[in-house]
C-alpha cells in the first residue's frame, strides 16, 4: 500500500495512512526516492520502473483513520524529507472473528438452520446448538 508525507514541520512528520489502511503503532513505512526506469539496452523499451528505498520510518502514533504521525527509523542517516514524497508499507494480516447471531432458547432455528420440519419432514439437525426447542409451523403470507 502507498501513501505520502502530508506535513514536515517542528511537530513532527505525518503520512496520509491511518487506521483506514490497518496501520498499528511500531509498524515500519518504507521512504521512497525519485522513480527510476529499467530500460532495454537497444530499444530504449521501459521495461520496468522502481523507487529505490532511502530510509525506514516508524509509525508513533496512529491519529485517525487517515492521518498517522511518524518518525525516522535510522536518525544519523542524512534524508531529506518533503511534503508529497512516497510511502510503501505492508498490510499486515488481520484476524476476523465471526460471532454467531443472537439467539433466545424459546426461538425456533428455522431461518438460522435452513430446514423446517414442515418442509423436509424431519427435525433439523442441532449441531452444536444443542437441543432445539419446540416447532411451530411458520406460515409465510400468500401471494397472488
Amino acid at each position: 500500500m502507498q501513501g505520502q508525507i502530508t506535513v514536515v514541520s517542528e511537530q513532527g512528520l505525518f503520512i496520509n495512512l491511518g487506521s483506514t489502511a490497518a496501520l498499528v503503532t511500531g509498524q515500519s513505512i518504507k521512504l521512497l526516492g525519485q522513480a527510476e526506469s529499467i530500460m532495454e539496452p537497444e530499444t530504449e523499451k521501459v521495461l520496468a520502473a522502481f523507487r529505490p528505498t532511502l530510509a525506514t520510518l516508524l509509525v508513533s502514533q496512529v491519529m485517525n483513520g487517515d492521518l498517522s504521525k511518524v518518525t525516522l527509523n535510522s536518525p544519523e542517516s542524512s534524508v531529506s524529507i518533503e511534503r508529497g514524497m512516497v510511502l510503501e508499507c505492508e498490510r499486515l494480516p488481520r484476524t476476523v472473528v465471526l460471532i454467531p447471531p443472537q439467539w433466545e432458547s424459546g426461538e425456533p432455528l428455522y431461518h438460522l438452520l435452513g430446514s423446517h420440519p414442515a418442509t423436509t419432514g424431519r427435525r433439523p439437525a442441532t449441531g452444536n446448538v444443542g437441543p432445539i426447542p419446540d416447532f411451530r409451523p411458520i406460515h409465510a403470507p400468500k401471494t397472488s
